[in-house]
């Protein structure tokens, strides 16, 4: 099992964590994505499988880690996840900004 970082993307402004754990979570059906809550500026959710997802927020970006990865799935998991949540977090950050 491996953490790693599979994508980094910049943003405007660091969006409220609190605001866009609850868009998240409204945006997407609880079998796909399960939240586990925020705090400073890093986001967690439950994916399938036993993964976990953390988006850490920076001044002027955004980093997906995954965490408990099997290496052999690591590429296909960051495929799927990785701009699945690039895109929500720029959507739905866009309304939640601090």
């Amino acid at each position: 099992m491996s953490d790693f970082c599979c994508r980094t993307f910049f943003l405007p402004a660091v969006p409220d964590p609190a605001g866009l754990y609850g868009a998240i979570c409204a945006a997407v059906p609880p079998c796909y994505l399960c939240g586990q809550g925020f705090s400073n500026n890093c986001l967690r959710f439950g994916l399938e499988g036993g993964l976990q997802a953390e988006l850490r927020f920076y001044a002027d970006r955004c980093e997906i880690w995954l965490r408990h990865c099997p290496p052999d799935k690591a590429e296909t998991t960051a495929g799927v996840y990785g701009p699945l949540l690039e895109e929500l977090v720029t959507r739905l950050g866009r309304g939640v900004k601090k």
